[in-house]
């Protein structure tokens, strides 16, 4: 079973930044609702970031992604500006 610890730092980064990105770049691209639907979104965000993890306590490493990015909060605002940029890695992370 993997866990965070079993990836690079640059990997682990990654793969905690990405449910924060890719949900921020789907409200973003998703423009129906202009902006105060956009507000909302970002809103609910930490708390279905949450709730997955609670959802998928038999997935022991998805829910630990998911608490990992929201113990990050503080870098959401950069990975907020990173959305619309797709991560360049060396090597697939899962094989």
């Amino acid at each position: 079973m993997s866990s965070l610890a079993d990836f690079s730092d640059d990997e682990r980064a990654l793969l905690v930044c990405l449910p924060y990105k890719v949900r921020v770049f789907v409200s973003y691209a998703d423009d129906e609702g202009g902006e105060h639907d956009d507000e909302r979104e970002m809103d609910r965000l930490e708390e279905c970031i949450m709730a997955i993890a609670g959802l998928h306590v038999s997935k022991p490493f998805t829910a630990e992604i998911m608490r990992e990015t929201v113990e990050m909060r503080d870098k959401w605002p950069q990975w907020a500006a990173q959305s619309w940029h797709v991560p360049e890695t060396e090597r697939p992370l899962i094989s």
